[in-house]
Parts: C-alpha cells; sequence; structure tokens
C-alpha cells in the first residue's frame, strides 16, 4: 500500500512538473519587457519593438498572461495585446498564480480569478 502511494505521489509530481514546465514555456515563448518613457510604463518585444504603449502609471510582468497595471491609484491587469481584461479598481494587488491573484481594496484583502470574479471575498 505505502509503495503504490508513494508512485501515485511521484506521478502527480511528474506531471505537476510537466504541466508547469508547459506553462512556463508558453509564457515565455513572447516575453515582453517593461520599459518607461515620460513617466509612463509600457512593453517591448525582445527585438525593442513597442508592443504596449506607455500609458500606464506602474506596470509589473506577465504572470500566467495578465500583467497588473496601475491607472489613476488603482490596480486592474491587462493581457498582451494591452487590452484591458480586469478594470482598475483596488488598491493593491498580486500577479496571478494558479489561476488566482490576490488583490486588496478598502483595506481588505481576498481573491480574485483571471475574469475579476472574487472566488475569496475580501476580508479584514
Amino acid at each position: 500500500m505505502k509503495k503504490r502511494c508513494f508512485l501515485f505521489f511521484m506521478c502527480l509530481v511528474v506531471l505537476t512538473s510537466v504541466s508547469y514546465g508547459q506553462q512556463k514555456k508558453a509564457d515565455e515563448s513572447t516575453p515582453l519587457f517593461r520599459i518607461k518613457q515620460n513617466g509612463e510604463w509600457g512593453y517591448i518585444d525582445k527585438t525593442g519593438k513597442i508592443v504596449i504603449e506607455p500609458k500606464f502609471d506602474t506596470a509589473g510582468g506577465f504572470f500566467e498572461g495578465l500583467a497588473l497595471v496601475e491607472i489613476d491609484d488603482k490596480h486592474g491587469y491587462i493581457d498582451k495585446t494591452g487590452k484591458i481584461v480586469i478594470e482598475p479598481k483596488f488598491d493593491f494587488s498580486w500577479g496571478f498564480s494558479e489561476g488566482l491573484a490576490r488583490v486588496e481594496i478598502d483595506d481588505k484583502r481576498g481573491y480574485i480569478d483571471k475574469t475579476g470574479k472574487y472566488v475569496w471575498e475580501p476580508t479584514n
């Protein structure tokens, strides 16, 4: 029984590693890099071409295809085309991991999914 549990656990570890590696490769296949011009943040590709015009107060790296940005002191998220996919309404936010991002609003913290829907309502 212990041997079966161990083998099952090892299979899960391998599958998780492969899945994570594939996701990581997908994110790295079109890497974008932050730039700051005239006090605003945007993104360039590896050739130096501007892909997303500098228009954000701050901008973070891409995690799971989305990057957090700040507009008028509120945080939201964009995709790799620069489209706002989650409106800036949070006081603070973190990058996505395993499909969730931690957000803060009115001194309360919660978690959202990649559509902006709360999966854990903000609490103190």
